[in-house]
């Protein structure tokens, strides 16, 4: 086949990924507006339907072809099996340390391992927004490391508060009491921290883009990042947890801030 064919070819698959990108986008943010209205007004708009699973579901297919557009599909891939195992390996590791047996049930694991994939991956991508000024920085890799860990504890933080908003699917499962709280142990914060400094340090090298095109800042990773948080936000003001509430919005209206200051000054 000729270069010219190749191109083209490639230039085909680029606009049905970015057609994809914007059709799963749409859904995605439109299920977190009706799932957060839901939320707030103490009713389900569609029933028993589980938009708990939907919102996961969607939210990490959207995530993953979002990365897909600057990554090979194995990287991706890659990194969030890694992230999976070391999710499954801390919440393990937990278990044992509170209990005398291990009862492996996939509704333990699976909520988990998913939500923290789409939690690391998104708050690398959202921390690279907000650094995107500083990419030339000598320091910028350890900024990056760091603020991807913030984020992505911060994350876990808000999903929390899922359990209690009458959500009986993979993210109240997901947010049941011991994920956050700290016991005398310490052992859930631990746990925490733990799997996202493992996580983000183990999959940084996966992530990074080895294509010799230049490499590009895209705005998908914040939109996502937000849409889950609107949801958080509304789950936390239904549970009466206003203070928590407020909290999580103006942590977030600064990150979205920050990433609009400097993605409107940055250079590239």
């Amino acid at each position: 086949m000729s270069r010219t064919g190749t191109r083209l070819d490639a230039g085909k698959r680029s606009h049905a990924l970015r057609v994809l990108i914007r059709i799963t986008l749409t859904i995605f943010v439109s299920l977190c507006i009706i799932f957060s209205g839901s939320l707030c007004f103490g009713q389900s708009l569609f029933g028993p339907a589980r938009w708990d699973a939907a919102l996961m579901f969607l939210g990490l297919f959207t995530t993953w072809v979002t990365l897909c557009r600057d990554l090979p599909g194995q990287n991706v891939l890659l990194a969030s099996i890694i992230i999976m195992a070391i999710a499954s390996g801390f919440e393990v590791m937990a278990i044992m340390a509170k209990a005398s047996t291990l009862v492996l049930q996939a509704t333990l694991f699976w909520p988990v391992a998913t939500i923290w994939v789409i939690s690391i991956l998104n708050a690398r991508g959202v921390a690279r927004i907000m650094l995107v000024r500083w990419r030339a920085a000598p320091t910028y890799g350890f900024w990056l490391f760091g603020l991807t860990i913030f984020l992505a504890v911060l994350f876990i933080f808000g999903s929390q508060y899922l359990r209690k908003s009458g959500g009986h699917g993979p993210l109240g499962t997901l947010a049941r009491p011991n994920l956050w709280g700290v016991d005398v142990h310490g052992i859930n914060l631990l746990k925490v921290a733990g799997t996202a400094v493992v996580s983000v340090l183990l999959v940084s090298p996966a992530l990074v883009n080895k294509r010799p095109q230049a490499d590009t800042v895209t705005v998908e990773p914040i939109i996502i990042w937000l849409g889950f948080n609107i949801v958080f936000v509304a789950a936390t003001y239904s549970t009466h947890a206003f203070f928590e509430a407020i909290l999580l919005f103006l942590s977030n209206v600064s990150i979205l801030s920050v990433a609009i200051a400097s993605r409107s000054n940055s250079p590239t």
